[in-house]
């Protein structure tokens, strides 16, 4: 049995990914649709930029899921398939990123501009600046934050996509061609369309006995964005 090692062609260009003829006898994956896309975040359920200067404390309540302002622009992750695997907030003028606390709903997080939270003994959870629901809370500590003049904060935000759709193209032979995952049977067609969770290696067998071995890249799964912020001087805040 022959055993084909794939190459995935694509050219990142402005107008998006280009697809680069095929090479006769290499399998290749392509990408369907367009990539998804998180704009900036509703905050305390106002427009990003409605709120122009952040206070160091304020507690700041970042909703990504998909939506609208009142102006009707969109915010947050183009699509519900989306979730969000990671969101910093970084001050220049500290030299730890700002901690960030989740919430019940995957793609909301609650933010305190400027700190960094102490981790608790017992849960090894942080302890918010405010009492913080699902979080530990000591009402005899002094949490604190560096003296700081103003600055511009930056917030970046990376979603991880449940599904995507790809198609596999197989070099034009004949015979049948058969994708190895559950429920799939044999095609005459050369390109075969399916959604998939996973990234890695997917398997095609030719019935006259070529196996083709076709990369899915874990970037197509991943989509990511940062923004500015003012974050206001320490000495404002009581």
């Amino acid at each position: 049995m022959k055993r084909m090692i794939v190459l995935a062609l694509c050219l990142l260009a402005l107008a998006g990914c280009v697809q680069l003829p095929v090479p006769e006898g290499i399998a290749t994956v392509r990408l369907v649709g367009s990539e998804g896309v998180i704009r900036a975040p509703l905050i305390n359920g106002m427009p990003f930029g409605y709120d122009a200067n952040v206070q160091p404390s304020d507690l700041i309540r970042m909703d990504f899921r998909p939506g609208r302002d009142q102006y009707g622009n969109k915010t947050g992750l183009s699509s519900s398939r989306y979730t969000l695997t990671e969101v910093t907030a970084t001050c220049p003028l500290k030299t730890e990123a700002d901690t960030i606390f989740d919430t019940d709903d995957d793609n909301i997080i609650i933010w305190f501009p400027g700190y960094t939270a102490p981790l608790e003994d017992i849960s090894g959870l942080p302890i918010p600046f405010y009492p913080l629901e699902g979080y530990p809370w000591d009402s005899c500590r002094i949490p604190g934050i560096p003296e700081m003049r103003g600055q511009l904060a930056t917030i970046t935000a990376t979603a991880r996509a449940e599904w995507i759709e790809v198609k596999f193209v197989l070099p034009e032979q004949g015979g049948t061609y058969t994708l190895d995952l559950p429920g799939q049977t044999p095609t005459s067609g050369r390109v075969i369309g399916i959604r998939i969770a996973e990234a890695g290696v997917y398997t095609v067998t030719h019935s006259g006995g070529t196996v083709y071995e076709i990369t899915v890249p874990i970037g197509w799964f991943f989509i990511d964005n940062e923004w500015p912020i003012e974050v206001g001087p320490t000495g404002v805040c009581g």
